[in-house]
């Protein structure tokens, strides 16, 4: 089993910039897109999880489903046309094993006189996964423990380049990890050339976008690093 943590980032500058009517439009689409992820994953693969506000949990059944439920989620909010910097949105997340099921988040009253008091307890591969996605490095990415990247995984994902094949799992050259045993899960590398021509324009876009904002700029600069290894990796194999 595997858990899918996704964070939406920049929610502060929501406030900021629209104040609570930006934060819930924000949220709400957020759900849609969670939604819609999960279109492309049969429900008998989807064990459990849920959306709060910011942020989404959700167990599959295996690696190929949490893998290709981020790409979905990820690329559809990426190829959003958002030029208007409220409506456009950064996600984070990483995928974790869940070793024996139960619930991710249980809740509890406080020893009276305070029962009425709730406390949220998160378990311990839920607390991981948060822990990994907020350790620090930057960008629209998704890191993969090493321990779920076996060779069916890979063969599941891999894509073909001409003659030969790109496994879109490592650990990057040129990407900081403040984590050990962890690598990146390359969503943005679609199986058709032309896909990835227009992901690589859509990366420009959103770069220019966030030109505006020194915050937002860090987080797109650092996902177009990946997409300069993505793509130095794709052209490699291309190649003779």
């Amino acid at each position: 089993m595997n858990l899918l943590y996704l964070d939406l980032l920049g929610t502060k500058k929501k406030w900021e910039q629209g104040g609570r009517r930006a934060v819930e439009a924000a949220f709400a689409t957020f759900e849609a897109l969670v939604q819609s992820g999960l279109a492309h994953v049969s429900p008998a693969e989807l064990l459990q999880g849920g959306i709060e506000a910011d942020s989404a949990a959700i167990v599959c059944a295996d690696g190929v489903q949490a893998l290709r439920l981020s790409q979905a989620i990820l690329t559809k909010a990426f190829n959003e046309d958002a030029e208007d910097a409220t409506t456009r949105l950064w996600i984070r997340g990483a995928i974790v094993p869940v070793g024996n099921p139960g619930p991710l988040r249980a809740t509890e009253p406080m020893d009276p006189p305070f029962a009425n008091i709730a406390v949220h307890r998160y378990s311990a591969p839920l607390l991981e996964a948060i822990s990994v996605e907020r350790s620090g490095f930057k960008g629209m990415r998704i890191l993969i423990a090493d321990a779920l990247v076996n060779d069916p995984l890979r063969e599941a994902m891999r894509i073909p380049v001409g003659p030969r094949h790109l496994i879109p799992l490592r650990r990057l050259d040129h990407s900081r990890y403040r984590v050990e045993g962890f690598q990146d899960w390359l969503w943005m590398l679609p199986r058709d050339e032309n896909e990835w021509t227009r992901a690589k324009r859509q990366m420009a876009a959103r770069l220019r976008w966030a030109a505006a904002d020194a915050d937002e700029f860090l987080q797109a600069a650092a996902t177009q690093v990946v997409f300069h290894e993505s793509e130095a990796i794709w052209g490699s194999l291309r190649t003779p």
